[in-house]
């Protein structure tokens, strides 16, 4: 049985960054992610899913701030498998 390799994508993830207006740098510096995985992000590879959940954080929490309701964000609200 030949073994397939999915991809993965973060198409989602920069929809909420320009929806609630949220610069990437902005976030790398208050998560503290490096630059590494953030070019891992942009070339849409794996990351860890420590790091995944710092992103849901971060962003759970500009969304508070700017729309006042508390939000619950999962893997999958940032990012897919393709």
């Amino acid at each position: 049985m030949e073994v397939v390799h999915l991809g993965v994508s973060y198409s989602k993830l920069r929809e909420l960054l320009i929806k609630y207006n949220i610069k990437i740098y902005e976030m790398q510096q208050h998560t503290k992610l490096s630059n590494g995985l953030l070019a891992k992000i942009n070339k849409n590879e794996y990351i860890q899913l420590d790091k995944l959940e710092l992103i849901c954080e971060y962003i759970e929490k500009r969304i508070e701030e700017e729309t006042g309701e508390k939000v619950f964000l999962d893997f999958s609200d940032i990012m897919e498998r393709v």
